[in-house]
């Protein structure tokens, strides 16, 4: 918001490369391609007490595809995209 305000992004470049990696970890460990959705590692991170279909199996991170986790994901992306843009990195916004 302080940057919305003061039209001013700049102190995001020394850490935008790190912003993108985490994007990439998250991709790589909380996205499931076979049906396009992202899930959470463990039942703890969905925030959904005494939730039968939630589980904590350690063979099976994959087992909670979340409709939240994925909203969060999507926002998440649509953010950076925007924050891309402001800082002049048109090609990381369409990446995103």
């Amino acid at each position: 918001m302080a940057s919305q305000r003061l039209h001013d992004y700049s102190w995001l470049r020394p850490v935008w490369p790190a912003m993108q990696r985490i994007l990439t970890y998250r991709r790589r460990t909380q996205f499931d391609p076979r049906w396009g959705l992202w899930f959470w590692d463990n039942a703890m991170q969905s925030g959904a007490d005494n939730n039968a279909a939630l589980s904590n199996a350690p063979g099976d991170r994959s087992a909670i595809l979340a409709v939240d986790a994925s909203v969060f994901a999507m926002r998440e992306y649509l953010a950076m995209a925007a924050l891309a843009g402001h800082l002049g990195y048109p090609g990381d916004a369409r990446r995103c």
